[in-house]
């Protein structure tokens, strides 16, 4: 997040220092896994799924502005009965022509066996983010960035102060905190859980 803010900030003209106690990119406390989903169905979550669809606009412009995409689009499968609420709440949500009714499942899907009373929809809007090669792309993308590998250990919000666990103290005339990845339930950092993409 930071290094998009910071992105964001660059392209208005201001003057960014960046702080951040690891180097810019992937990492173990990224808040991102290697390989992310993003998909429009949602079940209830009716505002969410607006947002992912506006998701995908900003999407398309960073790729554009990056010149380079790191999104592979592999659509998802709904599988659900009558009593599958979740499912029946994102087809409600979803646009008349977002999902199909999949005639023959395994035709699509190798060996995917449905439960009696089951029915497959397929939603052409959803696919494969690859975050570590989007971090990469991005900390290129702000070279321009004042970087400095340190902890914050404290901020005067009215002042504008920032002071570094090396006991220098920045001054800005605004500050921005990008909070960072969140821990697993156990405590520990956000670990790998998928491959990255093989090219």
């Amino acid at each position: 997040m930071g290094l998009c803010i910071a992105r964001s900030l660059l392209d208005k003209g201001i003057q960014v220092t960046l702080i951040d106690p690891l180097p810019p990119g992937p990492g173990p406390r990224a808040s991102s896994d290697h390989i992310r989903l993003i998909r429009t169905p949602y079940g209830h979550q009716v505002g969410y799924q607006r947002m992912v669809h506006e998701a995908f606009g900003a999407w398309d412009r960073l790729w554009a502005e990056l010149g380079q995409v790191h999104y592979e689009q592999t659509g998802v499968l709904l599988i659900g009965d009558e009593e599958a609420a979740w499912v029946q709440a994102s087809l409600n949500n979803l646009g008349p022509h977002e999902a199909r009714l999949v005639e023959d499942p395994a035709g699509l899907v190798p060996g995917l066996e449905l439960k009696r009373g089951q029915s497959a929809w397929l939603v052409e809007e959803a696919g494969l983010l690859f975050a570590d090669e989007i971090l990469i792309a991005v900390a290129a993308s702000v070279q321009e960035v004042d970087f400095i590998q340190a902890s914050v250990a404290g901020i005067n919000a009215d002042r504008g102060d920032v002071r570094l666990d090396t006991g220098e103290t920045l001054h800005a005339d605004r500050v921005i905190v990008s909070s960072g990845a969140w821990p697993w339930p156990d405590g520990s950092p956000r670990a790998s859980r998928m491959p990255s993409r093989q090219t």
